[in-house]
């Protein structure tokens, strides 16, 4: 297997979203046209992860299964083995486990990979056509407007459930 190119950033939450986000980062890997895989290790949180470029799954008992664009990585008990090719790239939203399913409004569960029906999924195409451009700035930046403009929804309908 060849080596893959890796380049990773990360990127401060907007204040408003501190107490709900770690972080938001970027991920680009030039795999070549052969399948390769990649391992991501435990590490506390939880995670939205939207994906770009080649398809994505990851290696279960019963072989690959492919991965929607986004799907939720919750915690992790044990590494996950991703598998891809080519060019793929990430934007993913590093969530404290606690605090992503009230974000997103679903029921809390399941830990490790989730695929998961929301209305963040429609920011996809958008996301797609930025990161395309080589505009990461800008795909990112339509995450953050939705995630301050979900959070403001929910705290409006909270007011009004009091």
């Amino acid at each position: 297997m060849l080596s893959s190119k890796m380049q990773h950033q990360e990127f401060e939450p907007p204040d408003e979203l501190r107490d709900t986000i770690k972080c938001f980062w970027y991920n680009r890997r030039d795999c070549g046209e052969h399948q390769s895989s990649f391992e991501v290790l435990p590490d506390g949180y939880a995670e939205i992860v939207f994906h770009f470029g080649s398809a994505c799954s990851i290696s279960t008992g019963g072989g690959l299964q492919s991965l929607p664009s986004p799907f939720m990585m919750g915690l992790l008990n044990q590494p996950i083995l991703f598998n891809t090719k080519n060019r793929f790239e990430i934007i993913g939203i590093r969530c404290f486990p606690w605090t992503v399913f009230d974000l997103l409004g679903l029921p809390s569960g399941q830990d490790g990979v989730r695929i998961f029906e929301h209305p963040i999924a429609q920011l996809q195409s958008t996301l797609n056509q930025w990161i395309r451009a080589d505009r990461v700035d800008e795909a990112l930046s339509e995450v953050k407007q939705y995630l301050l403009d979900a959070r403001s929804q929910i705290a409006t309908d909270s007011r009004a459930n009091a």
